[in-house]
């Protein structure tokens, strides 16, 4: 089983938001949302309907120190045509939008 967190999310586009591990440090970001099968189905239960799968990956950077220093954000961009997406050998210089760790 491939480690996952999910978190309640509470906003328009679902009720939780799921981090899915891709690789040592990366992972996917997806949404979903738990409702009721409709009264006139016959016996109600709990579904899980998926609400987007961003294709935006989260990939976490580590210093020397084994200590995360932050985490940058792939596919999130939609720059368009003709612009690349960044590349580098660290995460931060592959990342289109970095978040630095605060202590």
């Amino acid at each position: 089983m491939t480690p996952s967190l999910s978190v309640v999310v509470p906003a328009v586009f679902g009720n939780y938001a799921q981090l899915y591990r891709i690789s040592d440090t990366a992972f996917t970001l997806s949404a979903f949302k738990i409702t009721t099968t409709p009264e006139d189905a016959g016996e109600r239960k709990q579904i899980v309907v998926p609400q987007f799968d961003s294709g935006t990956t989260t990939e976490f950077a580590t210093g020397k120190d084994g200590n995360i220093e932050g985490f940058g954000l792939r596919g999130i961009w939609g720059a368009g045509d003709g612009v690349e997406s960044p590349t580098g050998k660290t995460v931060r210089e592959r990342a289109e939008v970095w978040f630095d760790r605060v202590r």
